[in-house]
């Protein structure tokens, strides 16, 4: 039997392989700033800004080793490796045509001191800059796709700059990034019935992306047509989740104009439907400025207000109604709670026998900053209306409360916007309510091997901060 080779034969000189440069770079945070340097030295991208970086030294040293070593060379620091995360892959071409790969790492924790100017024929200036006030025109544009793409929580970024375009970030000149969309070790496609419903409302689809949120009930994709616009499709978990969704997005949500999403079909038997997709980026993934943050939050009063304002108040239930499931939360939630929770609890509930019923307006049912979509122009969208119902309005501040608990800006631009403040009964349902969600949160963030382990640390917070504001009994 003949030999097996393992490589065929050679009948000439192998082709060379191409091959292009690893560069790493430190995002180095102090709180909301992060640390850039000015190069010198060098003709190319000399006086402009740049993060400490520089390129890995040959195979015996990885993209950690190789950060570690620029940092230290460069600021005179010692970052530990167990402090290093991935921030941002960047492949990146320059002006002429020259390829590389930036692996951007960032570390909040060192030692050594401040960092300093270690290389002064290298660096003539070092200092620390707010991530939503960077000297942008002063940036070497490689490092600007970065540091953009780590700020809009992007991972993957191609960076492909043009032969004439300048080796500085231009605010005004065109934009040559291109983020790749992650996949997820669990990502799902829609079935072909879902398939075969989408298609019917928008059209033929060319791209499927799931855009779930990482839990087994969330399916949602974002379905690029043949025609080009783009629309979503989402699948509720049940059949109380879909109502609510397709009631409000044909009721009072329209009130909300170009403001909320548009619902453009629905099957009450897949339990799914078909939006309109709105630009702009989630509140949650943006570091906005704070006069821009309260700009944003006093629009999300504006529209809320406009949400509620929708349909005619209507009376409610007895306010009692609202304890029917502590003690199944409660069951629940126990292990995670810390000492005095339970009590605080019950003693928040207790509170309902003595508040009367409140009208009963459209609410969304979760206001938060994952449910705020913010565009460049600082235009603020609500989405996601799955668990909008009539209820009083200080349903739609629970969520809020947690965001703007250190933020009191932020609530005084909501009610600017809202018109108009919770009455003294809806002040005293408010903690209850709270309170309620808390311990909700958490007995469902720890269910299914507590994959929504960020519920639970929101309802810890939100118990700490009532423990603190409120006597126990």
């Amino acid at each position: 039997m003949a030999a097996v080779h393992e490589h065929a034969p050679e009948t000439g000189p192998a082709p060379q392989r191409y091959g292009e440069p690893v560069d790493v770079h430190l995002i180095l945070r102090r709180g909301n700033e992060v640390l850039l340097a000015r190069r010198a030295g060098s003709p190319y991208a000399n006086g402009l800004f740049n993060l400490p970086s520089g390129h890995v030294d040959g195979p015996d040293e990885d993209i950690v080793d190789s950060v570690i070593r620029e940092a230290r060379e460069e600021t005179g620091i010692t970052v530990d490796r167990a402090d290093l995360r991935l921030a941002v892959i960047v492949q990146h071409r320059n002006p002429y045509g020259k390829q590389r790969t930036g692996w951007f790492l960032e570390a909040r924790r060192w030692t050594g001191g401040e960092p300093r100017i270690c290389e002064p024929d290298l660096c003539t200036e070092m200092g620390w800059w707010p991530m939503d006030s960077l000297p942008e025109k002063e940036l070497v544009a490689y490092c600007h796709a970065g540091l953009d793409a780590y700020r809009r929580g992007q991972h993957v970024v191609l960076h492909r700059q043009q032969p004439g375009d300048t080796v500085a970030y231009q605010p005004q000149g065109p934009q040559r990034s291109h983020a790749l969309p992650l996949t997820r070790a669990d990502s799902i496609q829609p079935d072909n019935a879902l398939l075969a419903f989408a298609e019917r409302v928008a059209g033929p689809v060319a791209e499927v992306e799931d855009t779930s949120w990482p839990r087994p009930e969330s399916q949602v994709w974002r379905l690029t047509t043949e025609a080009g616009p783009a629309v979503f499709l989402k699948v509720h978990q049940n059949a109380h989740f879909h109502e609510r969704e397709v009631t409000a997005l044909r009721g009072p949500a329209t009130a909300l104009g170009e403001h909320a999403p548009r619902l453009l079909g629905a099957d009450e038997q897949l339990s799914a439907v078909v939006i309109s997709e709105l630009p702009g980026r989630l509140l949650k993934h943006l570091m906005l400025p704070r006069t821009d943050l309260a700009q944003v939050y006093h629009q999300v009063g504006v529209l809320v207000r406009t949400f509620h304002d929708a349909a005619a108040p209507t009376p409610g239930p007895a306010p009692t109604d609202y304890a029917h499931k502590v003690d199944r939360h409660l069951a629940a939630a126990r292990p995670h709670l810390g000492d005095g929770d339970e009590d605080l609890v019950r003693a928040l509930v207790a509170r309902l026998d003595h508040i009367s019923p409140l009208l009963h307006v459209p609410t969304l049912g979760d206001l938060a900053d994952r449910n705020v979509l913010v565009a460049d122009d600082l235009t603020a969208r609500l989405i996601d209306y799955e668990r909008s119902e009539p209820g009083p309005m200080v349903r739609d501040l629970v969520r809020l409360a947690d965001e703007w608990a250190y933020r009191p800006d932020l609530e005084a631009a909501f009610f600017s916007g809202c018109g108009r403040t919770p009455t003294p009964v809806e002040t005293a349902l408010l903690p209850v309510l709270e309170v309620l969600d808390a311990v909700s949160g958490i007995a469902w963030g720890s269910a299914n091997g507590g994959r929504d382990r960020h519920l639970v640390q929101r309802g810890q917070r939100t118990l700490a901060r009532l423990r603190a504001a409120i006597p126990k009994p």
